[in-house]
């Protein structure tokens, strides 16, 4: 049987500004499809993309998540995101302690405050930015206050934060343009000091777990990547969307502002209209079936290996298991 096969690279600028034709085409080729730009395979139909989110102990993150073997080879320590099974579940268990919302009540005044504060000042404007203005400002006020960085690590978050996601491809310009601040990033949370991290912060946390034994003292460089990376573009990316579909649905719009309830419920549409992230990949450890195909195991954790799995959400944006 002949495997369907799509030759497009996703990851060109006009590839990137206008997925979804892409992600049809990969959706109505078959239940999975081989990626020939990229060696990889697609998962693009919803209930198998969730099986396969759920099959973690075959398909695997713990040999990396990027499309490229320089990325998943940078890092030494363990990391939540590239990490399976137990090792997964109790640096999770960590890393999540803070971010829990009877954890986070404790800030909920301070966080209403600098919103309050910002929205005040733009509605008073004759327009704005709703990326510049709006969308960066809680995330790099708040998050990066909330992790506990001396201030020139609190500067880099954002640029470390993009870099990442836009290394996580394969090695193209963007992915080559990206790899010396992921390095500065890496090079930078193994040798910040615990002593200039703010006491009680996320990542002073981390150096106490450390001490209670609920991680190893090495987690600690791996685990502060885990909060500096994926903090900040993911909350800027979900409200850009949002206002984005907001403005293309007026309609929508009207019914937020007469019930502010509502507003739930539209952000949780927004992040599954566009998924902040694109893409994450997983290797095979095993033959994995899907439908009437099959691949088999990999055999290296690279950007060639022809058994790495890319998982393509139906409806929207590329989706993978952390």
């Amino acid at each position: 049987m002949q495997r369907p096969t799509f030759t497009a690279d996703l990851y060109t600028d006009a590839a990137i500004a206008d997925p979804h034709p892409l992600y049809r085409t990969i959706r109505d080729l078959g239940p999975a499809v081989w990626l020939s730009a990229h060696d990889v395979w697609a998962i693009g139909r919803f209930a198998d993309v969730r099986a396969a989110l759920l099959a973690d102990s075959v398909l695997v993150s713990g040999r990396g998540v990027a499309m490229n073997g320089l990325l998943n080879g940078g890092s030494k320590s363990r990391i939540t995101l590239t990490s399976d099974g137990d090792v997964h579940r109790q640096l999770r268990a960590v890393l999540m302690r803070p971010m829990m919302p009877s954890t986070l009540r404790a800030i909920e005044g301070e966080i209403q405050a600098l919103a309050d504060g910002l929205v005040g000042e733009l509605v008073d404007r004759e327009s704005f930015d709703g990326i510049a203005d709006l969308a960066r400002y809680l995330p790099v006020a708040v998050v990066s206050r909330l992790v506990g960085l001396p201030e020139e690590g609190q500067r880099r978050m954002l640029a470390w934060a993009s870099a990442t996601f836009d290394a996580l491809g394969p090695l193209n310009a963007r992915a080559e343009a990206a790899l010396p601040c992921v390095g500065e990033m890496l090079g930078y949370a193994a040798a910040v000091e615990r002593s200039r991290l703010r006491p009680g912060s996320w990542a002073a946390r981390l150096y106490e777990a450390a001490a209670e034994a609920r991680i190893e003292p090495g987690d600690v460089a791996g685990m502060l990547i885990d909060y500096i990376a994926p903090s900040l573009d993911t909350t800027i990316l979900g409200t850009g969307h949002l206002l984005f579909e907001l403005g293309r649905h007026p309609e929508q719009w009207a019914r937020v502002r007469a019930d502010p309830a509502l507003v739930p419920r539209a952000i949780d549409e927004a992040l599954r209209l566009e998924a902040p992230v694109r893409a994450f990949t997983r290797f095979a450890v095993a033959d994995y079936d899907v439908d009437a195909s099959r691949f088999p195991p990999a055999t290296a954790c690279s950007s060639s290996s022809r058994r790495r799995t890319a998982m393509t959400a139906a409806t929207s944006n590329p989706i993978a298991s952390t």
